[in-house]
């Protein structure tokens, strides 16, 4: 991932922002910002990214700033958007709502409702998260690292 989708993201700027300034096309921003790989005409888009941050969106220049990092820091890859694959979520919350329901219920039902309380966990982590959010996988790792904890 490149570091200036991180600070566009922490200052809630959206990517469309930098394809309308920049004149790329929306597909290569999406691939330059998740892989961290430059386009064919590197100094070009790094001089759009140097623009952006300087000139239209002085807040990213501040967010670099703050970091302790110059603006062509923006540019560096954070080897971020290859996130190792999480433990099964789904897996994970069967494991920990099962051992609870073990202990405390006996009814044939009890598959159908560990099930259905997996699921609805499930759901209310993407509802807060959203569907798309880019850390949704290591958010998902997360979780199941704290569930394993618990």
């Amino acid at each position: 991932m490149l570091r200036l989708k991180q600070a566009m993201d922490e200052l809630k700027i959206p990517q469309q922002e930098f394809v309308k300034y920049s004149g790329w096309s929306k597909t290569q921003v999406s691939l330059t910002f998740k892989t961290g790989k430059l386009p064919a005409d590197s100094a070009k888009f790094a001089g759009s990214v140097v623009l952006f941050a300087c000139e239209a969106r002085p807040e990213i220049e501040a967010w670099v700033a703050e970091q302790g990092l110059i603006v062509e820091n923006l540019l560096d890859n954070l080897d971020d958007s290859a996130a190792p694959p999480a433990p099964d979520l789904e897996r994970c919350l069967c494991e920990i709502a099962g051992r609870a329901m073990l202990a405390n219920a006996t009814s044939r039902s009890m598959v159908i409702d560990l099930a259905r309380a997996c699921d609805l966990l499930r759901r209310r982590l993407v509802d807060l998260v959203g569907p798309d959010a880019p850390y949704m996988v290591k958010i998902e790792g997360e979780v199941s690292k704290l569930l394993r904890q618990a």
